[in-house]
């Protein structure tokens, strides 16, 4: 196993904290396709996205992330809810099917869930499950309400709010927060509704495609409740958010 720092697993990433969302949204675009694939297509190709998919659920559990986990879950259920969204019957028969298959087959799996068992335990004991992000949480509404125009500057963090700011490094804690508090109010009602007006769009699109946008920019909106990587250039995260956002404009304005 390819572990990182922290010994989790990173797969081909530096950090399991890239690894988790990267596994995650491997796991929507493979259902995605697993649903749009004709039955004529044969079993093989049906085969090849469920390999795919088991090892991209197993990916995302063995990094830890509790945040991508979540995050791929619901954005799994929009995704199917979407597909199925004119034939309720099946959406909730598969989502049964799912859970029963899950807890038949736990015993294979939950061995691997170590690392987000030990990451809920660490959190119970600091007082709850979001104490690790509490502190950044705090500190980036401390920097809005110091500047809440124009904020405390472009992907920026004030030293003394930071825990790791006599490291240099900048570790928002939330992508939401980082655009109010480093970019100021206007920016953050811009992009909240920029991206709310997209999503709104493609559940009200009827094509294929819109399903597979609409569930990666869920997932993406969720799991920046917990990091922030909206301003951080440079990493794959902040390539695939804006990506996604362009290319979603793209299709919606074409």
């Amino acid at each position: 196993m390819i572990t990182t720092r922290g010994h989790l697993y990173g797969g081909m990433t530096l950090h399991s904290m890239q690894m988790g969302p990267i596994a995650g949204l491997s796991t929507i675009y493979l259902t995605y396709k697993f649903l749009i694939t004709k039955q004529d297509k044969g079993l093989r190709d049906k085969m090849f996205y469920i390999v795919g998919i088991c090892i991209s659920l197993l990916s995302c559990i063995l990094a830890g992330s509790r945040s991508a986990i979540l995050s791929m879950i619901i954005s799994g259920i929009v995704c199917l809810y979407l597909y199925y969204r004119n034939d309720m019957a099946m959406f909730f028969k598969i989502i049964i099917c799912v859970i029963v298959i899950l807890a038949i087959t736990s015993p294979l799996w939950w061995s691997y869930t170590e690392a987000v068992q030990a990451k809920i335990a660490i959190s119970e004991s600091r007082g709850g499950l979001i104490t690790a992000r509490s502190f950044s949480w705090k500190a980036r509404m401390e920097e809005f309400l110091q500047n809440p125009f124009i904020g405390c500057g472009f992907a920026t963090v004030v030293g003394t709010l930071s825990e790791r700011g006599n490291e240099g490094m900048v570790e928002p804690g939330n992508g939401w927060l980082f655009i109010l508090s480093s970019t100021g109010i206007v920016s953050f009602i811009l992009f909240v509704t920029m991206y709310i007006r997209y999503v709104v769009m493609l559940v009200k699109d009827a094509f294929n495609e819109s399903i597979l946008l609409v569930s990666s920019l869920v997932f993406i909106g969720l799991h920046l409740n917990a990091e922030g990587y909206t301003l951080s250039s440079g990493i794959f995260l902040f390539y695939y958010l804006w990506l996604s956002i362009g290319y979603t404009y793209s299709y919606l304005f074409k």
